[in-house]
């Protein structure tokens, strides 16, 4: 009976042991999976900025990875009046924009140094392919995607400033100088 105990008392300790380690080795993977989410939380953030236009706030989001620039607005069914959606170009060129898979009308507003150098007004969505492309006539640093009908509104015109743009990331940062980001170089003339 003492023999009996003894490899009882043994399994006993080595299935404790076994379940510490178990449970160690559980908590390690919670912790490392939680660790490498929000490490891709913060490499998905997506920069917002509010931007002063004709005395206005509007709450942009930057489009600053190829994939953001492709796909800007597509998809949304909604936009609110005073939101909307940057795409910054370094160098500034000229760009085509069009309106696929967009199920709201749009403005673009082209922008050079943070003054406003061609709009185009209440781009309808795309119904037909070939989707019709809308260019900038000058080469432009940014082109400001809002809701149809808001640079009306607004009375926009050539000439007019974007100003006023504050980083919600780091709200202490608020630039008060041209705005300028460090967007990717290489991006697709045609989104």
């Amino acid at each position: 009976m003492t023999n009996l105990n003894n490899n009882y008392s043994k399994n006993r300790k080595f299935g404790i042991g076994l379940a510490f380690i178990l449970f160690i080795s559980l908590c390690c993977l919670v912790l490392i999976g939680f660790a490498q989410s929000k490490t891709e939380s913060l490499e998905s953030f997506e920069l917002k900025v509010d931007v002063a236009l004709k005395g206005e706030i509007f709450h942009a989001e930057v489009a600053r990875t190829p994939q953001a620039l492709r796909q800007g607005l597509m998809y949304r069914t909604e936009l609110s009046s005073h939101e909307g959606m940057l795409f910054p170009f370094s160098p500034p060129r000229r760009v085509d924009f069009w309106m696929k898979n967009c199920l709201i009308p749009l403005d673009m507003i082209f922008l050079k140094e943070n003054r406003v150098v061609g709009i185009v007004h209440s781009a309808p969505p795309c119904q037909d392919e070939p989707c019709p492309t809308y260019p900038s006539r000058y080469p432009v640093d940014m082109v400001f995607e809002v809701s149809g009908g808001t640079a009306n509104r607004l009375g926009l015109a050539p000439g007019d400033l974007i100003t006023n743009l504050t980083m919600k990331k780091h709200p202490q940062h608020v630039f008060q100088k041209p705005f300028l980001l460090s967007p990717p170089e290489a991006m697709p003339e045609q989104f």
